[in-house]
Order: C-alpha cells, then structure tokens, then sequence
C-alpha cells in the first residue's frame, strides 16, 4: 500500500497520477500490483536469458524485446567467424585466452591481434550484453528511424534514462 500527500492537485516526483475533485491537502490510498515482466523464451533452449532480461526490464518496463531467431547453432555460428584468420580481431592489450593461438602476436589492421575461439563466442554471445548500457546494440534503429532521427526525438527516446542529461561535444 502507498499513502501520499497531495497539495494543490499537484504530485511530486515519482508518481504518475491525476488526482481530480480535490483542493488542499488530502490524504490518498492507493495499492499497488506487482506487473512482473515474464520474458517469452525458452529457458531451456536459450539458458540465462530469462533471468537476466526480466530483470533488466523489471527496472525498464517500457521497453520491448523482440527476438530474432537465425536458426544458426551458436557452436557452428563461433567456429564459422573463427575459420579465417585475422577476420575477428581484438586489441593488442588482450593476451592469453583472448589472443588466437595459431596467430599469436601478428599484427593485423596495425594493431590488432587476430582473436581466439573464446574471445569471438564471448562477443557473439547476447547475454553478456543484457545491461543498461550494452543492450542498445540490438536496438533495431529502423523501427525508430521516423521519429528519432532528429534531436527531439533522440530527447523524446531517452528521456527518463540515464542518457537523458548527457551533453554532447
């Protein structure tokens, strides 16, 4: 249950709410549902997405995923882009695990090292991305093209986000 003050029929920070027919202060009693956002996909099928993305949403309800199925096998999808050398590259700060073994320390684009198996299955893997920040990645830019390819539509979009208050150089 929520109590809040209402003065003047004007709400402060943090609620949305329209209250009508009242001057002054009065007292409101409201309650509030739980409306757990339940991803469909499955667990089994696709493990740790369920989870991670129900909580990320949790904290972003107005926010929509959809996915996109490719019916590529992720093992083959990772052993595919690893099959030519100097294709997937990472920087030369990367060592050990990350670095191709068959490459090694050859420079490739001046200054990348060709990246190992474990390094592409790690970016080609979604869930390592189900943050706030990363997860714009897989925005499909061309259902917002109309509208959010100008500056009040970028505003309009990531208003209420962290994104909101940033400045640009």
């Amino acid at each position: 249950e929520l109590y809040m003050t209402v003065e003047n029929e004007e709400v402060k920070e943090g609620a949305n709410l329209t209250i009508q027919n009242y001057s002054g202060r009065v007292a409101q009693k409201f309650t509030i549902t739980d409306s757990k956002i339940v991803v469909d996909i499955d667990d089994n099928k696709y493990p740790g997405y369920k989870a991670t993305l129900e909580k990320l949403l949790a904290s972003h309800p107005n926010w929509n995923v959809k996915f996109l199925y490719t019916g590529l096998k992720f093992d083959s999808a990772v052993a595919g882009e690893a099959e030519v050398h100097g294709r997937n590259l990472v920087e030369t700060s990367n060592s050990g695990e990350w670095v191709c073994s068959t490459c090694g320390t050859q420079l490739y684009d001046s200054g990348w090292y060709c990246a190992s198996e474990k390094a592409i299955a790690y970016y080609m893997d979604p869930r390592n991305f189900f943050d706030e920040v990363n997860i714009f990645q897989f925005q499909d830019v061309n259902e917002y093209l109309d509208e959010a390819c100008t500056l009040e539509g970028i505003k309009a979009k990531v208003k209420g986000t962290y994104l909101e208050n940033m400045q640009t150089i």
